[in-house]
């Protein structure tokens, strides 16, 4: 069963929240890590959405079965990034 994001960051991890993003940039991967960073800093907000995510994910997989694989958070900010990259135009 998957798990909502690993609440033990791996060792020598720098935490999301000490990141730091130059806001002048005019590249929209910082826009958008900087919009999951907030996402993240928010705890009420981030848990709603994955929440939301999880239950969307529950309705079609049967947790019983299967290799846990990627957080939540892991497929949020993926996602998130993999669709700036190939220029859909999609945002989070």
């Amino acid at each position: 069963m998957r798990q909502t994001f690993d609440p033990q960051p791996p060792l020598g991890a720098i935490p999301i929240e000490n990141l730091i993003f130059n806001p002048r940039s005019r590249d929209d991967t910082e826009v958008l890590c900087t919009a999951l960073q907030a996402l993240w800093c928010d705890v009420e907000t981030r848990d709603e959405v994955l929440a939301l995510i999880q239950k969307s994910h529950s309705e079609t997989v049967n947790g019983a079965n299967g290799r846990p694989g990627m957080d939540f958070w892991q497929i949020v900010s993926s996602s998130g990034v993999c669709r700036d990259e190939a220029g859909s135009g999609h945002r989070l």
